[in-house]
């Protein structure tokens, strides 16, 4: 796959497959896979706008962009190793904060996707058609590497029993990252997630 790169930059996806592999990711993906990801990765270095198949498979004539779709589309790569094997490498770097934060993905022209719902969306200050993700990143120095993610679906789109506030979304995602022995120093959020119920269970977690 490299060798249909254009010479500057070829240096530049072999060191995202080295870095990939030193997540630990080689273990979990085949190499059809790790390479696809590893061009995609490069494509949205390369690319400061529209990052999208078509447009990295131009810039980047390593593979057709059907393929590029196709990864997203078709390929069965499991979220739950990956973040695993993420989880691996950070606990490998010693202790570090954890920063519980939210973001709303702009799709104002899907129709039918039912994560899909008018949001207030804090970076556009207004209120927009997308979906929420809540993350979980892992801060160390310069490094941001996110450990877990929770989409969002909206209230009116889901069952009552099921439906969970980006609250609940985060705690879940906490408790779960502390059962894997993550090393945390402290947990940073917005004055959002300061509720009384959240704060005394990190507390009881022995998380500041």
């Amino acid at each position: 796959m490299a060798s249909r790169l254009y010479p500057t930059t070829r240096r530049l996806f072999r060191q995202g497959i080295r870095h990939l592999k030193a997540l630990g990711l080689g273990d979990v993906l085949p190499p059809l896979v790790l390479g696809l990801m590893a061009l995609y990765v490069t494509g949205l270095l390369l690319l400061d706008r529209r990052q999208n198949g078509t447009r990295i498979a131009e810039w980047l004539p390593a593979r057709a962009h059907d393929a590029l779709n196709r990864l997203l589309r078709v390929h069965r790569v499991s979220t739950c190793a990956l973040m695993g094997a993420l989880i691996r490498w950070v606990k490998s770097q010693g202790a570090g904060s954890l920063i519980v934060d939210d973001v709303v993905v702009s799709k104002p022209f899907s129709q039918r996707c039912r994560r899909i719902d008018w949001t207030y969306s804090t970076s556009e200050k207004r209120f927009a058609r997308g979906f929420h993700v809540v993350v979980l990143l892992w801060c160390r120095g310069f490094r941001r590497i996110p450990v877990a993610f929770r989409l969002r679906r909206p209230k009116r789109h889901c069952r009552p029993r099921a439906y969970r506030t980006k609250l609940q979304m985060a705690w879940e995602m906490i408790v779960e990252v502390v059962q894997t022995g993550l090393p945390i120093e402290h947990v940073v959020f917005d004055t959002f997630y300061t509720a009384g119920w959240p704060t005394k269970r990190l507390h009881r977690l022995g998380l500041r």
